[in-house]
C-alpha cells in the first residue's frame, strides 16, 4: 500500500490557524473553567506540555493576575515561534519562558514543578503513559496535573448530508495518534502511577457559523486536513461547507464536541 501523506503538521499555515483558533470565545470560555479545577494557587511553578503558541499559558497567568510563572515546552518551533510573537505584547509576558523541549523526555529535575498542564497534547503523544511518567516526576509531592483532551469521534455537526459528516467524523478522529485519547485518559492516569483524580466533561457547544467562530475555523481545519491527505476531493468538502452556510443562515446550524478534564494529584511522600 502506498504511504499515507503526512497531512497534519505544526507548520507556519496549521499555526496560524491554531492561533486563530485559541483566541475565539468558545475557548476562552473553556479555559476559566480548566483553571477553575485546576485551582493553581499564587506563586506556583507551572509546566505547560505542549504549549504550543503560549495560549493556555497567558491565559493561567492572567486567571491569576501575573502570580504564578509558567515554563512553556513544545517541539513545533513555528508554533513557539507564534508564541513569542504573543507574548510581546503580554502584560505578564515576564512570567512565561518558552523552551523546544519534548514531553516525553523532560529535561527538569525531580519534584521541580509545584504544577503542570497538558491540554489537547496527548492525542498527537504515540506515548500517552510515557509523556504522563514524565510530569509526574517532575511534579513535586502533592503537585497536580491538569489533563485536558478531545474525543474526536463526539464531533456533531447539524448538518444536511448525514453519511458525509460521519464518514467526515471517522476520518479527522484519527488523524494524528489517536482520536480517543480523551475517553483515555482515565487508562493512561492509572498506568503512569496516578491513583487519586477527579474528572469532569465539557462540552463546547456553538449555534452560529461565523468565520471568527470556534465551529467555522476547526471546520475549517479538519477539512484542510481531509484535502491535504486526499482522504477527500475539494469539491466535495467545499460542498459540504457550503451546506453548514446554509443551515446557518435558516438558523438550523449547531455544534457541539466533548473535551475530557481531569485533574489528578501526585501522592504525597509517606
Amino acid at each position: 500500500m502506498p504511504e499515507e501523506k503526512k497531512a497534519f503538521e505544526f507548520d507556519d499555515a496549521l499555526s496560524a490557524q491554531l492561533n486563530l483558533l485559541f483566541r475565539t470565545e468558545a475557548l476562552q470560555k473553556a479555559r476559566k473553567k480548566y483553571f477553575d479545577i485546576f485551582a493553581v494557587r499564587p506563586g506556583e511553578l507551572v509546566l505547560d506540555v505542549g504549549t504550543g503558541t503560549a495560549a493556555n499559558a497567558m491565559a493561567l497567568v492572567q486567571h491569576l493576575g501575573g502570580n504564578c510563572r509558567v515554563v512553556g515546552v513544545d517541539t513545533s518551533r513555528p508554533m513557539l515561534a507564534i508564541g513569542e510573537k504573543n507574548l510581546e505584547t503580554f502584560h505578564f509576558a515576564g512570567r512565561i519562558s518558552l523552551q523546544v523541549n519534548d514531553g516525553h523526555d523532560l529535561p527538569f529535575a525531580d519534584n521541580y514543578f509545584d504544577s503542570c498542564m497538558i491540554i489537547q497534547v496527548l492525542e498527537y503523544s504515540k506515548e500517552p503513559v510515557r509523556m504522563l511518567q514524565e510530569a509526574k516526576r517532575v511534579l513535586r509531592p502533592g503537585g497536580k496535573l491538569l489533563v485536558v483532551d478531545t474525543d474526536w469521534d463526539s464531533l456533531v455537526w447539524n448538518s444536511t448530508n448525514r453519511a458525509l459528516t460521519r464518514r467526515i467524523v471517522l476520518e479527522w478522529s484519527d488523524h494524528e495518534a489517536d482520536g480517543w485519547q480523551g475517553r483515555k485518559i482515565q487508562e493512561y492516569l492509572r498506568r503512569s502511577g496516578f491513583q487519586n483524580f477527579r474528572h469532569e466533561v465539557y462540552v463546547i457547544s456553538e449555534s452560529t457559523f461565523k468565520d471568527t467562530d470556534y465551529s467555522y475555523l476547526m471546520t475549517r481545519i479538519v477539512s484542510d486536513y481531509l484535502i491535504r491527505s486526499e482522504k477527500m476531493d475539494s469539491v466535495t468538502v467545499e460542498n459540504w461547507i457550503s451546506g453548514l452556510r446554509e443551515q446557518d443562515r435558516n438558523g438550523f446550524f449547531y455544534f457541539s464536541l466533548n473535551r475530557f478534564i481531569f485533574l489528578a494529584i501526585k501522592e504525597k511522600l509517606s
